[in-house]
C-alpha cells in the first residue's frame, strides 16, 4: 500500500510567517484524505501485540495513514525544521512538536515580518508595483497572525518604500482640483466614508505618478 498522497498544502516559509494559514491547510488536507483529525490529536493508537495476527490489515491501514500524514508535513517544512521533528514517534507527536516550535516563536516572527515592512525600499530603477504587492502580502500575513498593522503606519511604510524610486520628485503637494471626475489628496480627513484599498500607482495627465491607498467621498 502506497504511503504517498497528493496534496495542495503550500510549504511553511522559513521565517514561519504563514503559519496560521499553513496550520489550517494541513488540518483540511488531513481530513480530505480520510486521515481524520484524530491522527493529529494523539487519539489514534496502533494495535496491541496480542491483536496483531488477526488484525494485520487494520495495523497496516494505521501505519499507512501515519506515513501519509508525516509525508504531508515533511514535504512542506524547511530542512532545519524537519531535522528537529523527524524522529518523533507518531504523526501526532510530529505535529505537536511542530506546533510547539512555531507557535512559541510567533511573536518573534511577527516582529521580523513587521521590520521587513518598515525597511522595504524600491530601488531607483525598480518597479513600485512589485514593492506595493510585497507590502500587501506582508500586511495580510501579519493580519493572519493576529497582528493588524495600524493604518497610519501602513501608509508611512508605503511612502517610505518608494523614496528611492521617487528621488527625482521636485515638489510634493495636495491636488485640490484635477479637472477630472476624480480628485486626489494626501489628507485623509478630507474624505468621508474612507475605505483602504490595495496600493495602486496612478499617473496624472502631466506624467507625474503617485500612489492611491484609499478611496472615499
Amino acid at each position: 500500500m502506497s504511503t504517498n498522497i497528493k496534496h495542495h498544502v503550500p510549504p511553511l516559509k522559513e521565517d514561519l510567517s504563514n503559519w496560521v494559514t499553513y496550520k489550517k491547510r494541513v488540518t483540511v488536507a488531513v481530513t480530505s484524505h480520510g486521515l481524520d483529525y484524530f491522527y493529529l490529536t494523539g487519539n489514534a493508537t496502533p494495535l496491541k501485540d496480542d491483536e496483531y495476527d488477526k488484525l494485520m490489515e487494520a495495523l497496516d491501514k494505521y501505519e499507512t495513514k501515519e506515513a501519509q500524514l508525516c509525508d504531508i508535513l515533511f514535504q512542506t517544512i524547511s530542512t532545519s525544521l524537519f531535522l528537529r521533528i523527524k524522529d518523533e514517534a507518531t504523526a501526532y507527536h510530529v505535529w505537536k512538536e511542530l506546533c510547539s516550535i512555531v507557535e512559541d516563536k510567533s511573536p518573534i516572527s511577527v516582529d521580523s515580518l513587521h521590520n521587513k515592512m518598515m525597511n522595504l525600499r524600491t530601488p531607483e530603477e525598480g518597479d513600485i508595483r512589485e514593492t506595493l504587492t510585497q507590502l500587501q502580502v506582508w500586511y495580510e500575513e501579519l493580519a493572519g497572525m493576529g497582528y493588524k498593522v495600524p493604518e497610519d503606519s501602513y501608509m508611512t511604510y508605503i511612502r517610505q518604500s518608494y523614496a528611492l524610486a521617487a528621488a527625482q520628485i521636485t515638489h510634493n503637494g495636495e491636488v485640490i482640483d484635477t479637472g477630472a471626475s476624480r480628485h486626489f489628496s494626501p489628507i485623509l480627513s478630507n474624505f468621508k466614508n474612507l475605505v483602504r484599498i490595495a496600493p495602486s500607482p496612478v499617473t496624472a495627465a502631466d506624467g507625474h505618478s503617485f500612489i492611491a491607498t484609499a478611496r472615499g467621498d
